[in-house]
């Protein structure tokens, strides 16, 4: 979300507490995951659902190429856009998942619910080879300066960000 609001060229405060794994604010994240949006009287969760708020309720795209889309999903394309949209949603929860347990020293093979996450991994990268735009899509993504000023690729436990060498910054500032 950091991303397409540098895209729109919005002010946003970022809180990356809310995104530890010890984060407890179910009063603006009953679900205890981010992103969330806060602004005035709107408060928005999931992805999709602020992404398609933030293009229609900001229609004044800056210039940058290309240009950004007016929609979330594709007029024309609106099912098979959600459908990839959901499936890469689940890859990334999927990952996380497998990350963070295995961050605590649960092996993938030693629980048969990771077990079953990393099967499930492979069969949505094979899925998603069926669309070869998502690659070049991916390609013209790290040509952005919104993606570039927004690098986080893997979530870490306490990592806030990136230095631009790459040097991962923790939440308390080291």
């Amino acid at each position: 979300m950091r991303i397409l609001l540098d895209e729109l060229g919005l002010d946003y405060a970022r809180n990356e507490a809310l995104s530890a794994p010890g984060a407890k604010d179910p009063a603006s994240a009953p679900t205890l995951q981010v992103p969330v949006l806060r602004g005035g009287a709107v408060t928005l969760r999931e992805s999709g659902t602020i992404c398609e708020y933030l293009l229609a309720t900001y229609p004044e795209r800056p210039a940058a190429p290309p240009p950004l889309a007016r929609h979330a999903f594709r007029p024309e394309e609106p099912r098979r856009d959600r459908l990839v949209f959901s499936t890469t949603q689940t890859f990334g929860t999927v990952a996380t998942t497998i990350s963070q347990m295995t961050r605590t020293g649960v092996g993938v093979t030693d629980n048969a619910h990771l077990t079953r996450s990393a099967e499930k991994l492979g069969h949505i990268l094979t899925w998603l080879d069926r669309f070869p735009r998502i690659a070049a899509l991916l390609e013209r993504l790290d040509e952005r300066d919104s993606f570039r000023a927004n690098p986080i690729w893997w979530w870490e436990p306490g990592v806030t960000g990136y230095e631009p060498d790459g040097t991962p910054i923790l939440g308390d500032g080291t």
